[in-house]
């Protein structure tokens, strides 16, 4: 299970005036819900890891995930490696565990790792690999197959949850929907404890069969808290619903929010992100960079994004929701952040620069992947600090 990690490294915390309150834990300040009513807070990174740490032994080359086991020492798994690392808190590479192939122990298509009850866990889509604490292979498990799952969380008692997205090829919409199911610590199915229709794509058949991105479709979004329960939000409206894994939804809460226009800018942010391949005869494939006139031509805009984008729970169980933003802004990611009941707790900008999406959290903030436009990793440890009222 992801677990608090406990390192001693005191944050300041200013404010307008005094200090704002904060609780100790194990030395580590940490921030209590008055300080979300500020309007702005920074990351502020108090251990990075990068490729200097592992001394030519090994390489970032594309990390795709974080966990941590309880000891203080983290996991990051790399999909282009296909091998998990091992740092001790301070960011002091450890070891390296799995390799390239298709032997026991060995990983092809490495995705996320988990670590629950002693046990580490890593994911090749339904294929999973276990580990124990020190890296020694004990066996591997296929759940099955033809599914795709994207996301795979341990709950307290040792079942998993997994994100599952289907696609039907055989109807002319390709109906797509986004399960959550919940499975054994041995990795048997037990049941679906959420299901939704999604529309990401929109499919053509002619000229040729290909789909197009839909632009700002709302996004599944889910996180476990602390205690078990699972805060999942389908932003076709500002609502976030409580599920428990045995009873089903048990409670949601709901927020006012302000639409936020798609603009011009946009919509030619949006084109720009896309590319695409062309090749003629027997000629090598040739990458374009942006879309191409037939995206242009049948992409279809909402007239507002989706009152937010993504949630993600903290360790004191406290429900981060990304707001949709303009194209181009430059004060930050905004938040609203909630308690574990949905009590709303305040809105907040987060300074300097934009929010990691890979995150495991912590006492004191988040461990977060880091990539930089040349595509150079490094794993960093952050802490939150209180900005001066604005």
């Amino acid at each position: 299970m992801r677990k608090a990690i406990l390192f001693a490294t005191t944050l300041s915390i200013l404010a307008a005036g005094f200090a704002w309150p904060v609780e100790s834990y194990a030395g580590q300040q940490i921030l209590r819900d008055e300080a979300f009513k500020t309007g702005k807070i920074r990351f502020v990174p108090l251990v990075t890891i990068t490729d200097e740490a592992m001394g030519g032994k090994a390489l970032f080359s594309w990390p795709m995930d974080v966990a941590e086991d309880g000891q203080g020492r983290i996991y990051v798994s790399d999909f282009k490696e296909n091998n998990i690392k091992v740092f001790d808190k301070a960011g002091v590479y450890l070891k390296t565990i799995g390799r390239k192939g298709q032997g026991p122990g060995e990983f092809q298509y490495l995705f996320e790792v988990e670590f629950s009850h002693g046990r580490l866990y890593a994911s090749e889509n339904s294929r999973i690999t276990v580990f124990d604490a020190e890296g020694a292979y004990l066996r591997t498990m296929v759940a099955e197959k033809g599914r795709s799952w994207q996301k795979m969380r341990a709950l307290p008692d040792g079942r998993f949850l997994v994100e599952k997205n289907l696609v039907d090829y055989q109807s002319p919409s390709r109906k797509e929907e986004t399960l959550l199911d919940l499975y054994s610590a041995e990795f048997a199915f037990l049941k679906t404890v959420y299901q939704r229709e999604v529309r990401r794509y929109k499919y053509f058949s002619e000229p040729t069969a290909r789909s197009l991105p839909i632009p700002y479709a709302a996004a599944f979004s889910w996180d476990l808290l602390p205690d078990g329960r699972i805060a999942v939000g389908y932003p076709g409206n500002y609502k976030i619903e409580f599920y428990d894994p045995d009873k089903g939804k048990i409670g949601s809460f709901s927020h006012a929010s302000t639409p936020v226009e798609v603009t011009a800018e946009d919509k030619k942010v949006f084109f720009a992100g896309i590319s695409y391949m062309t090749q003629d005869g027997g000629g090598p494939p040739v990458l374009h960079k942006g879309a191409s006139e037939f995206t242009i031509k049948n992409t279809e805009f909402p007239k507002f994004k989706p009152p937010f984008t993504r949630l993600l729970v903290d360790a004191q169980g406290r429900i981060w929701v990304r707001l949709s933003e303009p194209a181009v802004e430059k004060k930050g990611p905004r938040f609203d952040v909630f308690d574990r009941s949905g009590r709303f707790l305040g809105n907040v900008i987060v300074q300097d620069g934009a929010f990691p999406s890979r995150m495991l959290p912590w006492e004191g903030g988040f461990w977060a992947i880091k990539a930089t436009e040349d595509d150079d990793f490094s794993i960093v440890k952050f802490g939150i600090e209180v900005m001066r009222r604005p």
